[in-house]
C-alpha cells in the first residue's frame, strides 16, 4: 500500500488480527500482500482499493499447504468469522 494508505489498512487490519487470535487463529502479520505472501498484480483487492478506496485484504488460513486438508475448513470458518465481523466494524464508520 502507498504509505499514506498504510495507517488505514492498519487501523482495519489490526483489529481483524486481534479478533481471530481469541477463536484459537494463528497470528496473522498485518502488511501489504506482495510484501508476506506474494506478488499478484491486477488482482480484485486491487481494484477494489483502486476504484473505491475500499480496504480489501487476502486472509490466508493456516496450514502449512496451499491446498490445506479438508478438515482445516470448520476450525478456519469459526475464527475467520470472528475477524470478518471485527474488520467490518472497523471498515465501515
Amino acid at each position: 500500500a502507498p504509505p499514506a494508505a498504510e495507517t488505514m489498512f492498519q487501523n482495519v487490519g489490526n483489529p481483524t488480527r486481534t479478533a481471530i487470535l481469541p477463536a484459537a487463529g494463528p497470528n496473522y502479520t498485518v502488511r501489504q500482500g506482495s510484501i508476506v505472501l506474494y506478488l499478484a498484480a491486477g488482482s480484485s483487492k486491487d481494484w477494489f482499493y483502486d476504484q473505491f478506496n475500499i480496504p480489501a485484504y487476502t486472509i490466508e488460513i493456516f496450514g502449512t499447504q496451499f491446498d490445506p486438508a479438508a478438515s482445516t475448513i470448520t476450525p478456519s470458518q469459526d475464527h475467520l468469522w470472528a475477524g470478518f465481523k471485527a474488520f467490518l466494524d472497523a471498515a465501515i464508520p
